[in-house]
């Protein structure tokens, strides 16, 4: 017969390895055969409607390939919204935030949708990717926090360096693409243009920088459109840089949300999409439960009062079972099952993040609250999957099939 199996993974390990190191471990302590591949229709259930992904301050050739990647990923999964959030941070270089909106522009084209957040003031050539997505919300209304806002203030116009006709070509690209006001976006990078408005929300330029600048006769203030009344709207020197509500007002922007969930909500996601990007959440907080020992039935009842407490007094958004050598037999994987499964779902409900952190080993009926979290940590020499326990008496006797597939097709729920 085979010997037990335990398993070491690295930081990051997923669910889905989490479900096949499941099955070798029971069939190594149970001699059982190869369990059966998800089927198409199973693995499509799986794909999820949308993926939240944090793009950080400042956009690096680094992080553009991150993005890059993260976005083909998602896609392949089966995502068709994709929702970007642009950290506020130092500023960014206009060649990798060029190539993340050139990207946007002309790599995914009509494949999916992307969105465009910011919940902080983005200044900056980050701006330009931000407004080659689909749609763009900016965060407004939110307690405790200031709007969002967007655009190139002083220090991002020196950063930015001298304007020509090459640099303006980028910023006209992406407001042309995504159907945004060019005049406004062109603002952004030369405060000294001279913005008009007519009738609503177009708006031109006054001919004299703009030509300058190499800008098409469209933008332009035209001689009959003056006798429209045009006024202007944003005069010379002005700071092209636009609060939420403005943003809003012109056109720049989709909307203002005051939540990362409110827009989760808006776009029809599931809230699950937010778990795993705390970063995401206005006030992130963790609360770590320790468990120590063998599960018993106290076990459950001192989990629980401890996950009221973090969820619904705290307010937790992410909750770390510590399972500090955690074990149980065969006799507790009821209880295990059933905690795990509490955990879970209040989580869920809560869209918090539940993390299974192992120091040292969680063996036996521990397995049920590793894989019932969304990830998994481990200490340097931690260690968990060893199930032979669970299916095996004191004197390590082959088990009974009919014991040993109730708790491994319980295993493999949690698992999925």
């Amino acid at each position: 017969m085979s010997q037990p199996v335990a398993f070491t993974l690295r930081q990051g390990s997923t669910r889905r390895a989490a479900q096949t190191l499941l099955c070798l471990g029971l069939l190594g302590a149970a001699a059982m055969a190869p369990a059966t591949p998800l089927g198409p229709q199973a693995q499509a259930q799986e794909r999820i409607q949308g993926e939240w992904i944090l793009v950080p301050s400042p956009i690096t050739s680094e992080v553009f390939n991150q993005v890059k990647n993260d976005t083909e990923r998602a896609i392949k999964q089966g995502s068709r919204i994709l929702v970007f959030q642009f950290q506020a941070g130092d500023l960014s270089d206009l060649g990798p935030c060029s190539d993340l909106a050139q990207f946007f522009l002309t790599e995914i084209n009509a494949r999916v949708q992307l969105v465009g957040y910011a919940d902080r003031p983005l200044l900056g050539p980050a701006v330009l990717p931000l407004l080659a997505c689909n749609s763009v919300y900016l965060g407004a209304g939110q307690e405790g926090k200031a709007d969002a806002s967007i655009g190139f203030d002083g220090a991002a116009l020196e950063r930015l360096g001298a304007l020509n006709p090459g640099r303006i070509t980028t910023f006209v690209n992406v407001a042309e693409q995504r159907g945004r006001s060019v005049p406004l976006v062109v603002k952004m990078a030369d405060p000294q243009l001279v913005v008009y408005q007519i009738e609503g929300k177009r708006f031109k330029l006054d001919p004299d920088r703009a030509e300058r600048l190499g800008l098409r006769r469209e933008y332009m203030l035209a001689p009959e459109e003056r006798v429209l009344g045009p006024r202007i709207y944003s005069e010379a020197g002005r700071p092209g840089v636009y609060s939420a509500s403005e943003a809003e007002r012109v056109g720049l922007v989709t909307r203002t949300v005051s939540t990362a969930q409110q827009l989760v909500q808006r776009l029809g996601l599931p809230p699950s999409v937010l778990r795993g990007n705390l970063l995401a959440l206005a006030e992130p907080r963790a609360a770590v439960i320790q468990i120590r020992g063998e599960i018993d039935a106290g076990t459950y009842d001192i989990v629980s009062r401890k996950l009221t407490r973090a969820l619904d007094n705290e307010r937790a958004s992410c909750i770390i079972l510590e399972l500090d050598n955690v074990t149980g037999g065969l006799k507790r994987a009821g209880a295990a099952e059933k905690l795990a499964r509490l955990v879970r779902d209040r989580a869920r409900a809560a869209n918090a993040l539940t993390v299974a952190y192992i120091p040292d080993q969680a063996l036996g009926a521990a397995n049920f609250l590793v894989f019932g979290c969304d990830q998994i940590v481990l200490g340097p020499e931690g260690k968990f999957g060893d199930c032979a326990i669970l299916v095996q008496g004191e004197d390590r006797a082959a088990p009974d099939p009919t014991d040993v597939e109730p708790v491994k097709k319980q295993m493999m729920q949690l698992a999925e």
